[in-house]
């Protein structure tokens, strides 16, 4: 998934907030899931991450409680909203970006890119 892409995404998840009315889901935990994700993109963490999967257990607890199917619902749309974030926005910016693309190759694979750049 591209950048622009996780954004996009970013952007419909915003648009599509259940209202909050409950116990678990409250009208603070309804704000504070706005302000994140009307965060800049480039200002994502992994707090921000971690605090979306902890809203969406929320939104998980209070659909057990009301049966509201549209909390569920939008629950697993903001889990994968998460990863996304974290795969796309969070990680690239804590690694360096080639280590995040190549990190997984072993270390005659690295030296041979490495000798590639150099000419020889």
């Amino acid at each position: 998934m591209s950048r622009t892409e996780a954004i996009a995404l970013v952007s419909a998840l915003r648009g599509l907030i259940p209202g909050s009315r409950s116990k678990y889901y409250t009208r603070e935990v309804e704000s504070r899931l706005r302000e994140i994700l009307s965060k800049n993109p480039d200002s994502f963490t992994m707090d921000d991450v971690e605090e979306l999967i902890e809203i969406a257990r929320l939104m998980e607890k209070e659909y057990m409680a009301s049966g509201r199917r549209e909390l569920l619902d939008y629950a697993v749309k903001l889990r994968i909203g998460a990863l996304v974030i974290k795969v796309v926005l969070v990680e690239p910016k804590t690694r360096g970006l080639e280590e995040w693309l190549f990190g997984s190759l072993g270390a005659g694979e690295s030296s041979s890119r490495e000798a590639a750049r150099a000419g020889g």
